[in-house]
């Protein structure tokens, strides 16, 4: 089965939680469609828990993307005291950003681990993808409905042109999009994101389904719930 979720944001008992309600098993497939971290309490042991399970596929999300331009250049002795001083000029805008959405108790979390711990995560975060373009064998209703393609990112895509491939957009093109109920994108294959909660398209913290989107931030960390959808049948769960 292959399933996708999006904005865990360092939840990682509601992830935990995810994977028991849909019995996640080594022979399917989840792909994280970005910000797995900030916000919430839990957000460098929640990247240790991905990174050990090779059937789960990270999106890159703009909490990710800061979070790398932020640590790449540390120093080993940078601590919460003299971090704005380690950052240097180049990083700061982006330290204070991830401050100001959600990111004090991450830095505090990577900031605590070792070298070689700190690496890992480094690496892993740098093999986040931009996107996933899939094919899935669906069912609809207990009718195999033949195979559908799925695109999937963080945002949307922004600055969305059907003569566009996707390796011709932008960084911020798959990470800063603000898609309204209407938006429309490919047509012929499904874009499934995160990153812009469901309340703001006009669902209850229940994933939002547009004209040739999905949307499947359902804001749990913020008070909503986390979601998951499988895209093989169309079944959503639902954890809080």
């Amino acid at each position: 089965m292959t399933y996708v979720m999006s904005d865990i944001h360092g939840c990682l008992t509601l992830w935990q939680k995810m994977l028991g309600l849909i019995r996640f098993q080594e022979t399917d497939m989840m792909f994280i469609l970005g910000d797995t971290i900030d916000y919430g309490a839990q957000s460098i042991p929640l990247l240790f828990d991905l990174m050990e399970r090779t059937n789960v596929y990270p999106v890159l999300g703009n909490h990710e993307c800061n979070m790398l331009l932020c640590i790449q250049k540390l120093p080993i002795d940078t601590t919460m005291a003299n971090l704005p001083q380690k950052a240097g000029k180049e990083a700061l805008p982006h330290l204070r950003l991830w401050l100001k959405n959600g990111g004090r108790s991450t830095i505090e979390q990577y900031l605590a681990l070792d070298a070689g711990q700190k690496e890992q995560i480094q690496d892993y975060l740098q093999d986040f993808t931009l996107y996933e373009d899939i094919s899935v064998n669906c069912v609809r209703r207990g009718e195999e409905e033949g195979e559908r393609r799925f695109v999937l990112t963080h945002s949307g895509l922004r600055n969305f042109s059907p003569e566009r491939d996707l390796e011709d957009y932008q960084l911020e093109d798959f990470l800063s999009d603000k898609p309204g109920p209407e938006s429309r994108y490919f047509g012929d294959r499904t874009l499934v994101f995160g990153h812009t909660p469901v309340k703001a398209l006009g669902t209850e913290n229940a994933i939002f389904y547009g004209p040739d989107f999905i949307d499947i931030d359902c804001g749990c960390a913020f008070g909503g719930r986390l979601g998951c959808l499988r895209l093989d049948d169309g079944k959503e769960f639902y954890v809080q």
